[in-house]
């Protein structure tokens, strides 16, 4: 016990700045565990430049979209609210994790919300919507752009004559310009028997199950790929 109390106080006595370099290896919920253990890491924890790291760290890790947050305006108490705090999902609507933007499907529109004012005594503004056609429209993915600045969004679409083509289309918006538009910029048609697909993507790709058949569809140079497997998914994910 005496030599895990001499280590224990060696660390302690660090410098402040090397203390704060040493959290930069510790999740938001450790650093919170942290700081009740004794004065000298309570005030480290505490420091401005600990939580603007966290959430930077946070938004990497999980692809959060990078402009949801101002963090020369966010006090530290906002910084470690939104570092430690889970995305979260909804059928049909998808929190962009961050919590700022919120996208909404419906039967006919695809629409994009923000939230920053909600709660500050304002409500939810919609940025932009795209009328969608008269097909079913029932799930959808989201994922930023390269640049972290942007949303792309894929949303399939199911006729109802069942026999017809299903489509997919990519959809990108970026919400901090003057005039921000959901533009479509590439779709696809698709010869499917499955009921339902749910494509995902994943940077300049469209993967999903069509049965028993994995497609890729790389939408920026309209290439394809597909192969059969004998394994029952039920979704790509």
């Amino acid at each position: 016990m005496a030599n895990d109390r001499n280590g224990f106080s060696k660390i302690t006595s660090l410098p402040l700045d090397i203390l704060i370099s040493l959290m930069d290896y510790l999740r938001p919920l450790d650093l919170i565990a942290l700081r009740k253990s004794c004065r000298a890491l309570h005030d480290a924890s505490h420091q401005r430049i600990v939580w603007i790291k966290a959430l930077t760290e946070v938004c990497i890790a999980n692809d959060v979209f990078l402009p949801t947050f101002q963090l020369d305006r966010m006090t530290t108490q906002e910084l470690l609210q939104a570092a430690a705090a889970p995305s979260r999902w909804l059928k049909n609507v998808f929190l962009v994790p961050g919590g700022r933007f919120v996208v909404i499907l419906t039967l006919h529109s695809l629409q994009l919300w923000d939230l920053e004012h909600v709660g500050k005594g304002g409500g939810g503004r919609r940025v932009t919507s795209v009328k969608m056609s008269q097909e079913y429209n029932i799930t959808f993915s989201a994922q930023p752009t390269k640049d972290g600045m942007g949303l792309r969004l894929v949303v399939p679409s199911y006729p109802m004559d069942t026999a017809a083509r299903k489509q997919i289309s990519v959809y990108e918006i970026f919400p901090l310009e003057d005039q921000p538009t959901l533009s479509e910029i590439a779709h696809l048609g698709v010869n499917s028997t499955c009921s339902g697909i749910s494509p995902r993507l994943t940077g300049d790709l469209v993967v999903f199950l069509d049965n028993h058949t994995v497609k890729v569809w790389d939408f920026v140079n309209n290439l394809w790929a597909e192969w059969n497997t004998h394994k029952d998914f039920l979704k790509v994910s």
